[in-house]
């Protein structure tokens, strides 16, 4: 019995140790979809608020750069979200929509951006990880806007 608990407590210290060091890193990657070789907005960078996300709350994203052509009213959007490999949520989403109340609001003139998104996350959501998913928004002529892969750990 001694033996068990011995066990399971150097256990539950090791999974600590390990989600302290990764939450030391910035639990957000992402990169541009290699798939789509032109994309109208030139990303710069991509931020999350807070960061790690966390279950239950709200989660700011931000993202700047550099927008080569108009985004208008028609544009469109598709998320998808895996966490450990297993699909979350798929689904369609109106950029302009969510853009609506922000400072930057469709329709989008050419220039320098930053685009602010916030969406409360389900307090079902499982912590840590590893989430992966991808964006992809299009434009109104069907243009894509930008595709991102990304992948973080949640609080």
């Amino acid at each position: 019995m001694m033996k068990l608990f011995v066990c399971a407590v150097v256990v539950v210290l090791m999974a600590t140790l390990m989600m302290e060091s990764v939450f030391a890193q910035d639990p957000l990657t992402w990169s541009i979809c290699k798939r789509y070789p032109k994309q109208t907005l030139q990303i710069t960078s991509v931020s999350l608020n807070p960061n790690p996300p966390q279950a239950g709350n709200n989660l700011q994203v931000t993202i700047q750069g550099d927008l080569t052509e108009p985004m208008a009213a028609g544009s469109t959007g598709q998320v998808s979200v895996n966490y450990a490999g297993t699909p979350m949520y798929t689904g369609p989403f109106d950029p302009c929509q969510f853009l609506a109340g922000s400072s930057n609001q469709c329709p989008l003139s050419k220039g320098q951006q930053t685009l602010s998104i916030t969406q409360q996350i389900t307090p079902m959501a499982p912590s840590g990880g590893p989430y992966q998913g991808t964006i992809v928004i299009t434009d109104q002529n069907k243009n894509i806007v930008s595709c991102i892969d990304f992948n973080f750990m949640m609080m």
